[in-house]
């Protein structure tokens, strides 16, 4: 039988260790690489909460001072509306004198 050489079997399992340490550090930069991309998703789905919830403030607060405008304006109306009776009721009193 021919037995490979122990020059042969060492080198053989030299380059295999060497693989294997590399193949490790490429294993723990793709596991650092996962977890910085995790942790950078986990801050953009919070920014995101954050921004969504900024939005929805403002337009609560867009429809309030649509509401107010409302109100003034309806008020105004009736403002108006009260001068010109009052003016048409000068106007009565001016005349019956």
């Amino acid at each position: 039988m021919n037995f490979p050489s122990t020059h042969s079997v060492s080198s053989k399992l030299s380059k295999l260790k060497d693989e294997r340490a590399s193949l490790q550090d490429e294993l723990r930069e793709y596991e650092e690489r996962i977890n910085s991309m995790t942790s950078h998703f986990k801050n953009v789905k919070q920014e995101l909460s954050i921004t969504q919830s900024l939005c929805n403030a403002r337009e609560r607060e867009t429809e309030s001072e649509e509401h107010f405008k409302a109100i003034a304006q309806r008020e105004l109306g009736r403002v108006k509306d009260e001068i010109q009776r009052l003016e048409n009721e000068m106007a009565s009193i001016l005349e019956k004198k």
